[in-house]
């Protein structure tokens, strides 16, 4: 078994103890499968024969739309718990974190206000999540798009476009100019 491998399991037996049954069953698949040709790989060999060729499966990188039953919880600018309807009568509890953008902390000034404007969009109009994959917590990738009759809006580009969030795509952060901040705070305080 390589290192990468045992690292997978570790993660696997450490995500499946954390979240149950929600792991991703696309990797964990990929793992076993894995497994099950080295060991029979480690046979052959010892038969004299030689080894089959191992592929590496990777998570499949399409993405699935989901309605959006209702929102838990505004987490911050860019994270929220929601329920998704799964159809068949069948809801699960998720973490979403949007993907590609970057809103200010929760415990800033600025990151108070881009979240108390966020749970203000999510209380009209309805919800799907575009999800990509899962991020190293667990958390579901993806856009939320909210439809109000004939017109749609995808909230990052939404967050992006009045620059209450940044593009964000993994990378090392970088803090919020004050030019920034200062743009959200002007555009975001509650009038009297």
């Amino acid at each position: 078994m390589t290192e990468h491998q045992i690292n997978d399991a570790e993660y696997f037996l450490k995500k499946y103890k954390e979240v149950g049954s929600t792991v991703n069953l696309y990797r964990l698949k990929s793992l076993v499968d894995s497994l099950v040709l080295m060991e029979v790989n480690h046979g052959l060999e010892n038969l004299g024969h030689d080894p089959l060729p191992i592929k590496s499966v990777s998570t499949p990188k399409k993405s699935f739309v989901y309605n959006i039953s209702f929102v838990e919880k505004v987490i911050d600018g860019d994270s929220i718990e929601a329920v998704l309807d799964l159809g068949f009568n069948i809801f699960h509890r998720v973490a979403i974190r949007l993907s590609g953008i970057d809103t200010p902390e929760k415990n800033t000034p600025e990151g108070k206000l881009v979240k108390t404007y966020v749970e203000e969009w999510f209380k009209t109009g309805t919800f799907t999540v575009n999800s990509k994959e899962l991020d190293k917590y667990g958390r579901v990738l993806g856009t939320i798009t909210r439809v109000n009759g004939e017109y749609t809006v995808e909230l990052g580009s939404l967050l992006i476009s009045k620059g209450f969030a940044r593009v964000y795509n993994g990378e090392k952060k970088v803090d919020w100019t004050e030019a920034q901040l200062t743009n959200i705070r002007e555009a975001l305080q509650i009038k009297e």
